[in-house]
């Protein structure tokens, strides 16, 4: 499965302008949050946000400043942003097509 990080990466939308791109994506999108995939990896990007940032308030309620911690939060945060958004364009692209038949 390829790994897009941007709207404008996505193939089926990578020739249209940037209004154009905004409107299909706008209307697709909304309709994969009807997939229970969705809704599972939105709660587990939830869960890692929510980890993360109580292992950062560790770092900070402790005498002094551990930065093992507060890498350790941080990269919980970015592993929960960055594995949603493929799983939500994932489902996505299934109405970006259909939509692009129009």
């Amino acid at each position: 499965m390829r790994i897009y990080f941007t709207v404008s990466s996505i193939p089926e939308l990578a020739s249209l302008p940037l209004t154009a791109r905004e409107e299909v994506w706008q209307r697709c999108h909304t309709k994969a949050w009807r997939h229970w995939q969705t809704w599972v990896g939105f709660f587990i990007c939830m869960a890692l946000w929510g980890t993360g940032c109580w292992v950062c308030s560790l770092a900070f309620s402790a005498d002094s400043t551990d930065w093992s911690y507060i890498v350790l939060g941080f990269l919980l945060v970015v592993l929960g942003s960055g594995g949603f958004f493929p799983i939500h364009v994932a489902m996505a692209r299934r109405y970006l097509i259909e939509e692009l038949r129009k």
